[in-house]
């Protein structure tokens, strides 16, 4: 015997039909179409009344597993909001935080503005400064500007550190450019080890690092010498001027000045020289862009150091002047201390004009660099129609 139970009118079937629904976890309309295909057996005996038990009623009507019949699941299929919160763990308890607030009101609101913060990734240092490192670049002996070089040097005086940083030679007569002028290199060299003598007088420590004109020589020599024969050949000449070579117009080494604070290494990577989390450098290559080249140079080092291990880059090279923050790191371009260079006369509007100037850097006592006290000087601006 089959039934159709789902009628609201008839207790005597709505009563079943809800009963149903609720045991076997399907909707009406899916009891519905149960019945009307002879699904739901009438199990014998008297059909209860609405009086009758539950249990006595839910009983007397089954959907025989057999039959494989799917049914909907009815019913929510997540949990709900309270029983998340009750199967969550607990939050914590800020009960000190609202009474620190004032009210709870004024808590949320201090939450809601926590969310909005943003957070310095990298904040300014407001450490006092531990160490003062004056940089002078580009000086080109013997095309320097010795006034301005002078003028500098007693302005910084009390400067910890004086770091050369790269071409304080032109090497004139290695140049592959065409040449106007008769300028021996012993004429720079001597010029140039004057130079560092004074220095080393007055700054406890000097640093010396290879500019691509230093590098220039190398260049000559592996043009004009055989490769078996270059081992004889000085190719370095700021080794021997860090040593304090005094050298005749022959090139005969005749004597030695003590500069024991003056350091140069020609091993490795002699362009890069890294002074606690500041990096200044020398490179040969120059884009066109403003700041250009120390930005790339900024990433470039990631080649050779490890990029937590610097926060600053001092680039000597472009005859440019220029600082801004890039990824988090101060990159500077220093300027020049030279005069008027033959290229600055040229008509094919290939060169801007040069900008003098230098660079001082300021460390804490860990070696960090104090951003804003860090800074680039502008010396001037060298215009031939002057």
């Amino acid at each position: 015997m089959n039934t159709v139970i789902w009628q609201k009118e008839d207790l005597d079937t709505w009563i079943p039909g809800t009963l149903l629904c609720i045991k076997y976890n399907i909707s009406r309309h899916t009891l519905e179409r149960l019945a009307k295909r002879g699904a739901i057996e009438v199990q014998k005996g008297e059909n209860p009344k609405a009086t009758s038990t539950l249990n006595k009623i839910i009983n007397y009507y089954k959907i025989p597993s057999s039959k494989n019949i799917k049914t909907k699941k009815i019913g929510p299929t997540k949990p709900t909001v309270i029983q998340a919160l009750a199967s969550a763990e607990d939050p914590k308890d800020v009960t000190k935080d609202v009474e620190k607030a004032g009210s709870i009101q004024a808590y949320l609101e201090a939450v809601k503005d926590a969310k909005d913060k943003v957070f310095l990734t990298k904040k300014a240092s407001t450490a006092q400064a531990a160490i003062k490192i004056l940089s002078l670049s580009d000086i080109h002996f013997p095309f320097q500007n010795q006034e301005i070089i002078d003028e500098v040097i007693e302005l910084h005086k009390d400067a910890d550190i004086l770091v050369l940083n790269g071409d304080l030679l032109d090497g004139y007569a290695a140049s592959s450019f065409a040449k106007d002028k008769n300028i021996p290199m012993h004429l720079e060299y001597t010029m140039a080890l004057e130079f560092v003598r004074k220095v080393a007088g007055i700054f406890p420590q000097v640093y010396i690092v290879r500019g691509n004109h230093e590098h220039r020589l190398e260049k000559y020599f592996a043009n004009k010498i055989d490769p078996t024969m270059q081992m004889f050949a000085c190719k370095d000449t700021l080794y021997y001027l860090a040593k304090g070579y005094i050298l005749d117009e022959d090139g005969a080494h005749i004597g030695t000045v003590e500069l024991p604070n003056v350091v140069y290494n020609p091993q490795g990577n002699p362009w890069i020289l890294q002074l606690n989390k500041t990096v200044f450098l020398h490179p040969s290559t120059y884009l066109s862009a403003p700041l250009g080249t120390v930005v790339k140079a900024c990433d470039y080092l990631q080649n050779f150091l490890e990029w937590d291990s610097y926060d600053c880059v001092v680039m000597g090279h472009t005859h440019k002047l220029g600082k801004l923050v890039y990824k988090g790191k101060l990159v500077m371009e220093q300027g020049c201390l030279v005069k008027l260079m033959d290229y600055q006369r040229s008509a094919k509007f290939t060169k801007e004009a040069v900008t003098l100037g230098y660079a001082v850097v300021y460390q804490d006592q860990d070696g960090n660099t104090l951003f804003n006290e860090t800074d680039v000087k502008y010396c001037g601006t060298l215009n031939y129609l002057k």
